[in-house]
């Protein structure tokens, strides 16, 4: 019987929520978000570019 390896899915760019941003080219859902909804208040308290830099090095399986 013959061993399957897994592969892991393509990883998406990511980019830093310090960038900057253009006007005019946001989502679309942009500006339907509400600054009060429970779910943004939480996004904005998670450190992602420290969890991204620690995802990226891991070491492969």
């Amino acid at each position: 019987m013959r061993k399957t390896t897994k592969s892991r899915a393509p990883c998406k760019e990511y980019t830093s929520t310090n960038q900057l941003s253009l006007s005019g080219f946001e989502a679309l859902f942009y500006n339907q978000l509400d600054p009060s909804n429970r779910w943004v208040v939480l996004s904005k308290q998670i450190p992602w570019d420290y969890l991204v830099n620690m995802y990226n090095k891991r070491p492969p399986l």
